[in-house]
């Protein structure tokens, strides 16, 4: 696929579809859990700024993925022969998949009125997304309004990226990649922020 060996092409996605259920059950949990037990109250009233809390929440959620990651890789990287042809474009697509991961879920965990509603956006939407973001298959493969469909979906960048980062292919140029998944990452950053500087996160 893409002129390298099929195990080593869907490494990177499968690496993706990790690294976004980690971060987004991290930072889904951590923040509705605070906010059903009503401690979170606590947390924001205390000396900690507004954004130091979600820089906490945030940095857990990263690191959790960033650790499951690197135990799939440990593994995978040399049962496929997969090696790294771009580390700098693998740097930034991992740092923002990471935070696209962790502020998704924390912003879920800040809205969801139950856990289930916080499970079913994830079987429901990040799951489907990753599946339809091209892990398995190139989209130059596909018809016209297919590959339209998946170039609307953000988990095809961040798919992308990643494979550009291990492989040096991809169906969509590097720059256009990346530039697309630091936008998601720095527009959901941005909106999770308002939240927590609104004060507006409720039990």
């Amino acid at each position: 696929m893409r002129g390298i060996p099929y195990a080593q092409f869907i490494l990177p996605g499968l690496v993706t579809q990790a690294v976004l259920n980690v971060g987004y059950i991290n930072g889904t949990t951590s923040l509705f859990e605070a906010r059903q037990y009503r401690y979170v109250h606590d947390v924001l009233a205390s000396p900690l700024r507004w954004w130091e809390v979600n820089a906490a929440l945030v940095t857990g959620g990263v690191v959790r993925a960033a650790l499951t990651a690197a135990g799939v890789l440990a593994v995978a990287m040399p049962l496929t022969g997969t090696g790294v042809r771009h580390p700098a474009v693998l740097l930034a697509a991992a740092a923002a998949a990471f935070i696209t991961a962790a502020q998704t879920g924390i912003l879920v965990g800040s809205y969801a009125r139950s856990m289930d509603q916080g499970y079913s956006i994830e079987t429901l939407v990040i799951l489907p997304l990753g599946f339809l973001g091209g892990i398995f298959y190139s989209v130059a493969r596909l018809p016209g309004p297919w590959r339209l469909a998946s170039e609307l979906n953000p988990v095809f960048y961040l798919v992308q990226a990643l494979r550009i980062g291990f492989g040096g292919v991809a169906d969509i140029p590097a720059a256009l990649a990346v530039g697309v998944t630091w936008t998601l990452a720095i527009l959901l950053t941005t909106w999770s922020v308002l939240v927590f500087r609104s004060g507006t996160l409720k039990a």
